[in-house]
């Protein structure tokens, strides 16, 4: 029997590692911030909340991953979008 809090699943008292973190957020696309960078994750996110578009994409009905990719051509642009999606299947 485990007494793990996390429906029996063994977990280190130091919880996931930095590369699994990383691994998560380049999935994402996200950002991760260290201890303590509060006022530097706020920030980001504000600006990042500054310049928003949506977008919407008409996939198959085949419940397959499909792979994005979406680009600019304006230097300094940083998309921050999903590597990818599961589509639904109908």
């Amino acid at each position: 029997m485990c007494d793990s809090p996390i429906g029996g699943l063994a977990r280190a008292d130091h919880g996931p590692s930095k590369d699994t973190l990383r691994q998560l957020g380049d999935l994402a696309r996200a950002r991760l911030f260290d201890r303590g960078d509060i006022e530097k994750a706020v920030t980001s996110a504000i600006d990042d909340a500054s310049a928003r578009y949506q977008l919407r994409l008409e996939s198959p009905a085949d419940g397959k991953y499909h792979k994005v990719r979406i680009v600019s051509t304006r230097k300094g642009v940083r998309i921050q979008a999903p590597a990818g999606y599961f589509a639904d299947q109908r």
